[in-house]
């Protein structure tokens, strides 16, 4: 957890500008101690890293998705995608709009692909 925030403000001190560091921890005022400590990393300065402080519990950070909501503090970009969906049951991705179903016929034809001839 981030505590007071010095082991933070050590690493800070040796990282280059545009990196980011994220405290976190669930307690406010732990949160608060370590922002003002933290405050010159605070301040967007694109020549120094930055200090993010969340929120959280460190299990529900990228579980819970906190992470994914967390934008650059100068670049306003989202520092984490989302991972894809397991949904893979949708047909948004088909590239052709012809019906999928299945029929009869089509089942006949494929077992006969797949029989091999018999001779006598």
């Amino acid at each position: 957890t981030l505590g007071g925030g010095g082991h933070s403000e050590a690493l800070l001190s040796r990282l280059q500008p545009g990196d980011v560091v994220f405290g976190c921890d669930v307690d406010p005022a732990a949160l608060q101690t370590a922002s003002q400590r933290l405050s010159r990393f605070t301040q967007n300065d694109p020549t120094l890293p930055s200090f993010v402080p969340i929120q959280s519990n460190f299990c529900d950070l990228a579980n819970g998705g906190v992470l994914y909501d967390v934008k650059h503090p100068i670049t306003g970009d989202l520092l984490l995608q989302r991972p894809p969906s397991d949904d893979t049951d949708t047909d948004e991705d088909d590239e052709d709009d012809e019906d999928d179903t299945v029929t009869d016929d089509d089942e006949q034809k494929q077992k006969q692909k797949q029989t091999p001839p018999t001779h006598t």
